[in-house]
């Protein structure tokens, strides 16, 4: 969910991409790993995580973050420079 930073009606597609943009840089800064939990005192009880399975062999279902990232990152950059083509 996101709020246009101008009320216009409508959004308009850079604002749209960088709201995605500065929420996944957001999100990577909010990002903890499971060991990093038990370092952060009485603290991460009012976190509550998300734990998955992840591995980076070819040979298991887990979940790739670093991929997702990165593809909506390729996907938004590929999207904008089309929008400013066009």
């Amino acid at each position: 969910m996101a709020v246009t930073p101008q009320i216009t009606g409508k959004w308009q597609w850079d604002d749209l991409a960088n709201t995605v943009l500065d929420t996944m840089e957001r999100a990577k800064l909010r990002a903890v790993e499971p060991d990093m939990i038990d370092t952060l005192g009485g603290f991460a009880t009012l976190l509550p995580p998300t734990i998955s399975e992840f591995n980076t062999s070819r040979n298991g279902i887990s979940l790739d973050y670093l991929f997702n990232i990165k593809f909506v990152s390729d996907m938004v950059t590929t999207l904008s420079a089309a929008a400013l083509k066009g």
